[in-house]
């Protein structure tokens, strides 16, 4: 009897852990690396804390790309990764304005380091910065670029 009760939580545990699984499958945000931000123009502008771009880091969002101003450097990504999915898939409804993009891939794992999410909270004009696959408690640290993005955001369009 003894026996029968321990394979009978044996398998309620994998069927548990079968449905995470699925379950996380599902949820799976599906991104496309796109070639440039054309598509994307209602994006467009100079994004800075509190949308004064005085201040640093700036982000800057043009038809060829993105630039990130941090201090003296800049990087500039021209090939982000467009979250389409992030809503809910093309069959789904969300007709929000909120646009989700992943500029930086990890370079050791697949994955994305940070996440960027403009017209946050439906409010136009908001950017939000946050990590993703990084700096989060236990995980790898945000690479010091990332670590300064995210501690800017949230962003405005500059005034």
């Amino acid at each position: 009897m003894l026996e029968v009760l321990r394979m009978q939580r044996l398998k309620s545990v994998w069927g548990i852990s079968a449905l995470w699984l699925l379950a996380g499958a599902c949820l799976q945000v599906q991104a496309v690396e796109i070639s440039d931000m054309k598509d994307f123009s209602d994006l467009h502008g100079r994004y800075a804390p509190a949308g004064d771009c005085k201040r640093q880091p700036r982000i800057v969002i043009d038809a060829g790309g993105m630039t990130f101003e941090v201090a003296t450097a800049r990087t500039r990504v021209t090939n982000p990764e467009f979250a389409a999915s992030f809503f809910g898939g093309a069959s789904d409804s969300y007709e929000g304005i909120s646009r989700v993009f992943f500029p930086f891939r990890n370079k050791q794992a697949d994955g994305y380091p940070i996440i960027m999410m403009f017209n946050a909270d439906e409010k136009k004009g908001i950017l939000t910065v946050a990590g993703q696959d990084e700096g989060w408690k236990g995980g790898p640290p945000l690479t010091p670029l990332n670590k300064a993005l995210v501690a800017g955001s949230p962003y405005s369009r500059c005034r």
